[in-house]
């Protein structure tokens, strides 16, 4: 896919697929620091049920890891961010590393990211990198087509079992209550109710894939059903020219705040990103 037909589809569908986009010796690279990083039982938690395979989670790694830094401002991705946005400058925001191991079968419930972030702006882009072959067996991220253009923030709740335990988290259907006539209501639980009425976006994607995707697209993740496949994804976040600090709704960075350790940012509400510590700059207007 070209990088225009990328564009369209992600301004259309809000979220969208470019192949080959990262370097094959980056993704050796990235998989080896991944795993060091993985093997430090400081850092992460597991986020999978008791008796499944580990589900697990990290955040901020680029701050504990001169690879990965290298990589956000060497490995071409801050170009692509700033291409798909429309920006001039590039910023970057920060990382999640989602690992699901061969029988890891909690799923990722539907949500969107913004609600989370103390972000505003349309210039907010995510970047899906997978470190293995991905597939909807294996756990690939699904995207609710064309759910970033809704306008509204859904009521979500914590990413637990029992918050998935009458939906999906993937495009399954059941038609048992479906009407004829039948309207969606662009909303969480509509969607985990009536899958039968969205249109959903996935891809079987390869290493050097990567999935592109608007900070208010509604998606979530199936388990990892394989039993000798990991799906070592890494997500990453990028910040275009009208992005703003934006803190008057809760959101996870909140649990950083008294952490001195932590580079947590002291801006003013709708202020925008200057701060180096935690945005630092990986591209300027003129393209360096």
């Amino acid at each position: 896919m070209s990088i225009q037909a990328a564009i369209d589809d992600y301004r259309r569908d809000g979220a969208a697929i470019l192949r080959s986009a990262v370097s094959l010796e980056w993704i050796d690279r990235l998989r080896l620091e991944i795993d060091q990083l993985m093997s430090d039982e400081r850092h992460g938690r597991n986020m999978g049920r008791e008796g499944e395979g580990r589900f697990h989670g990290d955040s901020f790694l680029w701050l504990r890891s001169p690879v990965l830094l290298a990589f956000l401002r060497e490995g071409g991705l801050g170009e692509v961010a700033a291409t798909i946005m429309g920006s001039g400058q590039i910023r970057f925001f920060m990382d999640q590393l989602l690992v699901k191991e061969p029988g890891a079968l909690k799923r990722t419930p539907w949500h969107q990211d913004l609600l989370y972030w103390p972000l505003s702006g349309e210039q907010i882009l995510s970047i899906w990198i997978p470190l293995d072959a991905a597939t909807p067996d294996t756990g690939v991220v699904t995207y609710v087509k064309g759910s970033h253009l809704w306008g509204r923030f859904l009521e979500s709740g914590p990413f637990a079992d029992e918050d998935e335990a009458q939906g999906h988290s993937g495009p399954e259907v059941d038609f048992a209550e479906a009407c004829a006539d039948a309207q969606p209501q662009n909303s969480l639980a509509d969607i985990r109710k009536r899958p039968h009425l969205y249109s959903f976006l996935s891809w079987n994607v390869q290493p050097g894939d990567v999935i592109l995707h608007h900070p208010m697209v509604v998606h979530g993740a199936p388990g990892n059903s394989s039993t000798n496949q990991r799906r070592r994804a890494w997500a990453t976040r990028w910040l275009g020219d009208d992005a703003r600090w934006d803190d008057r709704r809760p959101h996870f960075l909140e649990r950083f705040a008294a952490d001195e350790a932590f580079p947590y940012p002291r801006l003013a509400c709708g202020e925008p990103l200057h701060d180096e510590r935690i945005f630092p700059l990986i591209r300027t207007d003129s393209g360096t």
